[in-house]
């Protein structure tokens, strides 16, 4: 992405970078389980915005969109690629709003009038990142904007979209009194900012020397002025201090315009083991010695390279092999590369060169990944690795074979870190995170799905995928919800009910699949994510300033939609407990009694065994909430259900008494 971050992962270990010119640059967080599980989508995307905005520069015409966003609501940037349009976006919904940095994406893929309006919430922050998008798909992303436009105006959000980039843009049109071109930042000071924020602190002589300023000057992407600064502050840990910004400028600037010629001309020199030990370390940047020799062995073996038959101890030390190929050890004993971004140009090399290779490299790293002598921090980083060149080649087929042959029916199962980690790249690439989000949507679907690739989707469903395309996230966990296998089935409406239980968007989205999905199915999995969902506590709470569910007309005819199918299509035993409780929550919260016990009258719709069952309840609910010392709470709830129950079926029954 010709970004300055992934969306996602700014993990502990450092970027991973192909080279000069577009990236799709991963940041590589740990392994899945030691991921963002346990804190709240909100948080991690708050985290990561925090972090945009250090290192954020403003480019010309921002301002004059910030005040067109502050005025009108909705925003279209127009720019160069590289020129950081996506960041923009959300530095702009993240400054008009300083109370927080809650806002949501919308899938950019998506056409259909009727999904996008439930996509748009009332006072909701919306980016829309169509920068991927050729420029002849004009006709299809203008009809996009034309339902979301008055929608957006209607219900009081914001948007912000990212445009493709136009050929031949007309220079007026429906859309120009939303359109700011947005330039380039200083390439000088973002570059400035990257380096002062990692302690590095130039001085403009050192900044203005030839080559930096030439590269400066050719108008980089500020996925190139990452990478750049990625480089310069490499040079700095791996001099450990020991020179001076000069040299580190022109280190990174060697390893940014001349590494790939050298890494082609020193592969052509070597043989077919030295090939396969660069590649190995590549793989393995800064990684114990036998680390490397282990994943060297399994490559060799895919590869059914000829075996050297001499005796052992005849063959180089693994510490010649490995200066032959300009490798050593540094002062902590761990394998890199004597130059800079050696090992980038090598991965880049081989997957470019050798694309007849690329399903070995994939049965390589699947076997390396099931070697329990690789420690987790190794095998994170394989992965990692091997996402970065196979998506970057269209591989992207591949990685998803690799999650499905770690999560495979007999397989080891201490793999599901490692396919979580995996599909995880597969999601948030810019590219092909499309791809794999409705891969997972189709498998999904499908209800005998093997229980490893289960639960592996409702994990990145509802760590990764929720972060930027929580609808998404709440569809596919939707899917997952019904599957035959209980495990997954169970975990998947745990991650369900946690998504939507902080986001009244979300929660009204589920409510109203829920009352479209029950009357036309028996999954008796259905009832019970409805029953889970709908809780007396969440509809009578208030979040944020909003008013509570249950005072919105809407919700309670969907309410009484679902509960009319669960009292008549499901035995009592089903439902009888979330009766009792939604009579404890009408106790609770006097000031939503009658719009409670309205849902569950209605839904009864006068049937007399319905009605009978519910009188039946009532009665013995309230002798318990008698004995418990709250008589005077529950007889209001107990009176006003009983009458309407006798109004309902035209009799006159005997009056609740509680005891």
């Amino acid at each position: 992405m010709n970004e300055w971050f992934s969306p996602l992962f700014l993990g502990s270990q450092g970027p991973f970078h192909t080279g000069p010119g577009t990236q799709n640059n991963i940041y590589l967080p740990p392994l899945a389980s030691e991921g963002p599980r346990g804190r709240s989508r909100r948080a991690v995307a708050r985290e990561h915005v925090a972090r945009l905005q250090q290192l954020f520069v403003w480019p010309p015409g921002l301002r004059r969109a910030h005040v067109m966003l502050r005025d009108s609501g909705t925003v279209l940037l127009a720019g160069q690629p590289g020129s950081g349009r996506r960041t923009a976006a959300m530095m702009l919904l993240s400054s008009i709003f300083h109370d927080s940095n809650d806002f949501h994406e919308l899938p950019p893929d998506e056409d259909d009038p009727a999904t996008l309006s439930e996509l748009v919430g009332k006072g909701d922050r919306l980016l829309l990142d169509l920068s991927l998008g050729a420029g002849e798909q004009r006709t299809g992303f203008e009809a996009k904007l034309r339902t979301l436009l008055p929608l957006v105006g209607k219900r009081g959000a914001c948007l912000v979209v990212v445009l493709p980039q136009l050929r031949g843009r007309r220079s007026h049109d429906e859309f120009s009194p939303y359109t700011v071109d947005v330039g380039r930042p200083s390439e000088t000071a973002v570059l400035w900012r990257y380096l002062r924020l990692a302690e590095i602190h130039p001085s403009r002589t050192d900044m203005s020397e030839g080559r930096l300023q030439r590269f400066l000057d050719s108008a980089p992407g500020m996925g190139e002025l990452s990478y750049f600064a990625h480089l310069a502050v490499s040079a700095r840990d791996r001099s450990r201090g020991a020179n001076e910004f000069p040299a580190w400028r022109d280190e990174a600037l060697a390893a940014f315009f001349d590494r790939s010629d050298q890494v082609a001309k020193d592969i052509g020199s070597r043989d077919g083991g030295q090939r396969a030990l660069s590649l190995s370390v590549s793989m393995l940047p800064r990684s114990p010695p036998d680390e490397i020799f282990t994943v060297n062995t399994e490559l060799l073996k895919v590869l059914r390279q000829p075996l050297d038959e001499r005796p052992r101890l005849d063959h180089a030390d693994l510490r010649q092999q490995l200066s032959d190929v300009r490798a050593g050890t540094d002062q902590h004993g761990l394998v890199q590369f004597d130059l800079l971004a050696y090992d980038a140009a090598v991965r880049t090399h081989f997957w470019t060169y050798y694309p007849d290779l690329r399903p070995k490299f994939r049965d390589w790293v699947r076997d390396c990944v099931q070697r329990k002598e690789l420690s987790r921090a190794a095998r994170s980083g394989l992965i990692g690795l091997y996402a970065e060149q196979s998506l970057r080649t269209a591989c992207h087929s591949d990685l998803l074979a690799l999650v499905r042959e770690w999560t495979a029916v007999g397989g080891p199962d201490h793999l599901a870190d490692e396919a979580t980690l995996a599909l995880s790249l597969g999601v948030e690439h810019e590219q092909y995170g499309a791809w794999f989000r409705r891969e997972i949507r189709e498998l999904a679907r499908e209800p005998d799905l093997p229980g490893g690739l289960g639960r592996v989707f409702v994990r990145v469903c509802s760590e990764v995928v929720s972060l930027r395309h929580p609808d998404q996230a709440l569809v596919r966990l939707h899917h997952l919800a019904r599957q035959r296998r209980d495990t997954v089935a169970e975990n998947a409406r745990a991650a369900l009910l946690q998504l939507v239980n902080t986001d009244d968007r979300l929660w009204r989205r589920l409510l109203r699949r829920c009352s479209l999905d029950l009357p036309r199915t028996r999954q008796s999995r259905d009832v019970a994510l409805f029953l889970d969902l709908a809780t007396p506590s969440r509809l009578a709470s208030r979040q944020g300033a909003g008013r509570p569910l249950i005072a919105d007309p809407e919700v309670r005819a969907q309410l009484g939609a679902c509960w009319f199918v669960v009292l008549r299509r499901h035995t009592h035993t089903a439902w009888e407990s979330h009766v009792r409780s939604w009579l404890s929550g009408a106790r609770e919260h006097p000031h939503h009694r009658e719009d409670l016990l309205d849902v569950l009258l209605n839904a009864c719709s006068g049937e007399g065994r319905v009605l009978s069952r519910l009188h039946l309840i009532s009665r013995d609910w309230a002798a318990g909430q008698a004995r418990a010392g709250h008589h005077a709470s529950c007889t209001p709830v107990s009176e006003s259900l009983d009458r309407r129950i006798r109004t309902a079926l035209g009799i006159r029954l005997p009056p609740v008494r509680s005891v």
